[in-house]
């Protein structure tokens, strides 16, 4: 199955090219928001197990090889990182302070990370699934998830009609290589 990445990266650096057409500021802009992974890696070890915890956790994520690889420059997989780490953030937060708003703000961040790398479709099932067991022996506010669910099926349907605009074939190799060349996937959303 040859799915061809979602959009959503290229558009947000676009809108770093509108503000500065130099590829050494996009770069710089990543570099900064990865930066914002080790802080929250940081919060996140901080709060639950203390500072040794949270200086760990903010060396882990500073220096890992996945990190470097994918915040490297400027390309898809280079807001990979924050696309993972805001959301569960998020989550982290709204479910320790037991805030909807939060836990909202956190699936909607998931469903618009969905349209960054397509392993983000499979982070909102994931979040389904932890809401349902962490909060089985307590009440449950069910609209964050009912808002948040329909916020990931509104991403899944834009993705499947970009899909479906662009003709693709997923079950051709030949998708894939396309897709990164523009020709296929861009290309039809461009003309």
């Amino acid at each position: 199955l040859g799915l061809p990445n979602p959009i959503g990266a290229n558009y947000a650096l676009a809108l770093l090219a509108m503000v500065d057409r130099s590829p050494y500021f996009a770069m710089v802009a990543i570099a900064i928001a990865n930066t914002l992974v080790v802080a929250i890696a940081y919060n996140i070890a901080r709060r639950t197990d203390g500072r040794i915890a949270g200086l760990v956790a903010a060396t882990l994520a500073a220096t890992s090889p996945w990190a470097i690889y994918f915040a490297r420059g400027v390309w898809q997989l280079s807001l990979f990182e924050l696309s993972i780490a805001a959301p569960a953030w998020l989550l982290w937060r709204g479910h320790v302070q037991h805030r909807p708003a939060w836990i909202l703000s956190g699936i909607v961040v998931a469903a618009f990370s969905m349209h960054v790398y397509t392993v983000g479709f499979g982070m909102l099932l994931q979040i389904a699934a932890v809401m349902v067991v962490t909060r089985r022996d307590k009440p449950m506010n069910r609209a964050p998830l009912i808002v948040g669910c329909v916020a990931g099926a509104l991403s899944l349907a834009l993705y499947a009609a970009v899909l479906l605009a662009a003709n693709a074939d997923l079950f051709s190799r030949q998708t894939i290589r396309l897709a990164y060349g523009g020709e296929a996937y861009g290309g039809a959303l461009a003309g």
